[in-house]
């Protein structure tokens, strides 16, 4: 499938970034929500907007725009995403072991 589908390449590559960009934002608002709202750390207190109310509503928000993105990018990243998945799988030996983590540090 090309990306410059009825005369629109630049409008379709920039969507598709988005595809992958706004799933990141999704995961990095339904993560703070996990760890504040739900796991929250032994004594500390819930702050409902910002814990809660803040990450919902940007999961939310995040979703509703990654919802409307044009069919080029929703498929073509929905593709994109299952082959990670599929090399993901792969790699693990179908998810029995855990992904080698990437070292940062300097020798």
């Amino acid at each position: 499938m090309a990306l410059s589908i009825n005369g629109h390449g630049y409008e379709n590559a920039a969507e598709l970034l988005n595809f992958g960009a706004f799933i990141a934002f999704m995961g990095v608002n339904l993560s703070t929500f996990w760890q504040f709202g739900v796991k929250r750390a032994a004594g500390r207190q819930i702050n409902l907007l910002g814990d809660v109310l803040l990450p919902l509503f940007g999961f939310g928000f995040c979703g509703w725009i990654w919802l409307n993105l044009n069919s080029v990018a929703k498929i073509a990243g929905g593709v994109w995403f299952v082959i990670g998945i599929i090399y993901l799988g792969f790699k693990t030996h179908w998810f029995r072991e855990k992904p080698v983590r990437i070292d940062f540090t300097e020798p």
